[in-house]
């Protein structure tokens, strides 16, 4: 029997984000992290690269990364008082944002509301959504004339801007 090579976006999305989680919780590096989670399914080339180019990414430029979504908490509250995974999904979407154009900013704040759904508290979701929001309207993606489309889990786009109810 042949192993299943993980081409999903999705997927890697979800492995940079256990891979920052590790790093964050657990001391390891960035890339003892990253390489861990890439022994857990076999991802494509492609996958792969996504992986490592996301967490590296988040895990990087945390102060600059923070800086761009605190405008948008609210008053008293900074970056250091979110829930942990709040935290790393924000800087991993914000990551996205800012350094990664050919990716549609709703496939961007989709994904990581779907990953604050799965992860994260109870709030979780509206609230990177919310956040996420007001991020994109400074973003170099506020204007995105790349179309609606983007690889989900293998499928395209055709929702809003990940509500709570997606």
């Amino acid at each position: 029997m042949s192993e299943v090579i993980v081409k999903s976006r999705r997927a890697a999305r979800e492995a940079a984000f256990q891979a920052v989680y590790q790093c964050a919780c657990g001391g390891s590096s960035i890339s003892v992290a990253v390489e861990e989670a890439l022994t857990r399914q076999t991802f494509s080339d492609e996958a792969a690269a996504l992986v490592r180019e996301l967490a590296n990414g988040a895990m990087t430029g945390v102060i600059e990364l923070d800086a761009r979504y605190a405008p948008y908490l609210k008053s008293g509250w900074t970056p250091s008082r979110l829930a942990l995974i709040d935290r790393l999904l924000l800087r991993l979407a914000v990551f996205e944002l800012w350094s990664m154009p050919n990716v549609p900013p709703k496939v961007t704040i989709t994904e990581a509301v779907n990953l604050a759904k799965r992860f994260g508290g109870a709030d979780s979701g509206p609230f990177i959504n919310g956040v996420l929001g007001k991020v994109l309207e400074v973003s170099p993606k506020r204007e995105w004339s790349g179309g609606a489309e983007g690889e989900v889990g293998g499928g395209a786009v055709s929702a809003g801007i990940g509500g709570p109810d997606e």
